[in-house]
């Protein structure tokens, strides 16, 4: 009789690094939970006027930098263009700022990473800080090819997506940098289309797979 392959075993090392990912990870949800409370509960309520809708139209246009900064985390609710035809889409990004150019910017929107894939991707990002302040002149230096060429950034892919200025629904309001480490891990995602787990298994597999040769 054929006997199965033995199970592989994790290493104590690895074993104790989930561990600590898993402690962080809840001492952050506390933490976010009286976050949200805060800045987040502001947010909720501020959805755009017409005339501020306007005014974010000619600011897109425009490409106004004032907009939005690259390496920022920011949030905001959205409409998807696409809507009708995405599998699924995020209406309150929560992200780090990559790109801008006249009507639309780039976002690594942590949502689409599980909590524990969360921590990872958001230690390797904050190794590329600026300073270690968290103060107003705090922010990552980002930009598309940098995340897209280094190993250790290999979970951002998930994360990548566009948005339209237009298809804002409530200004970007930029979190500030002594906050992130709660704010990536409050539960204030809302998939339309599908489930968290359905789209955290999706970016796992996505991450997992291996490059063709």
């Amino acid at each position: 009789m054929a006997t199965l392959p033995p199970k592989k075993t994790e290493t104590l090392l690895q074993r104790l690094e989930k561990a600590q990912i898993q402690q962080k990870i809840e001492s952050y949800s506390r933490e976010s939970y009286k976050w949200i409370m805060g800045e987040a509960k502001k947010l909720a309520g501020a959805t755009l006027s017409t005339r501020l809708m306007k005014e974010e139209k000619k600011k897109a246009i425009k490409g106004d930098p004032k907009t939005i900064h690259i390496g920022s985390l920011v949030m905001y609710w959205y409409d998807a263009k696409h809507k009708d035809t995405l599998p699924y889409w995020d209406a309150f990004p929560v992200g780090f700022v990559i790109g801008a150019e006249g009507d639309r910017f780039q976002i690594l929107n942590l949502h689409y990473l599980p909590p524990q894939q969360r921590s990872i991707l958001l230690d390797k990002l904050l190794t590329i800080a600026n300073n270690s302040r968290a103060d107003d002149t705090t922010k990552l230096r980002l930009s598309y090819n940098l995340v897209k060429s280094a190993s250790k950034f290999k979970l951002f892919k998930p994360c990548y997506h566009e948005y339209l200025f237009t298809h804002l629904r409530s200004k970007v309001v930029k979190i500030q940098p002594k906050d992130w480490e709660y704010v990536v891990f409050l539960p204030l995602q809302k998939f339309h289309g599908a489930s968290n787990s359905k789209v955290w298994g999706d970016s796992v597999l996505s991450t997992n797979k291996k490059p063709k040769p």
